[in-house]
């Protein structure tokens, strides 16, 4: 009874998951409409139309790179001498 209480106040606060993926969609353009340098990629699957993944990175963060430290990183690697 209370798991469908709960179920019931997340769905009036924050809407059906089916209607917050379809929002995607819009999120994605209207990110490239305010701002065409932002790099966005939304995938779904051809077959049925799911979600699958989505990507978002600003312009102003691709350009804030330039001035980051370059790094080597090693993962699961064994360095022996």
């Amino acid at each position: 009874m209370a798991y469908a209480g709960k179920k019931l106040a997340l769905t009036e606060l924050y809407g059906d998951v089916a209607s917050s993926y379809n929002e995607l969609v819009w999120y994605t353009k209207e990110l490239k409409r305010r701002d065409p340098g932002n790099c966005v990629d939304l995938q779904v699957n051809d077959e049925n139309g799911k979600f699958e993944r989505v990507f978002v990175a600003f312009e102003s963060s691709i350009h804030g790179f330039k001035y980051c430290r370059l790094m080597v990183y090693l993962d699961g690697t064994f360095l022996r001498s």
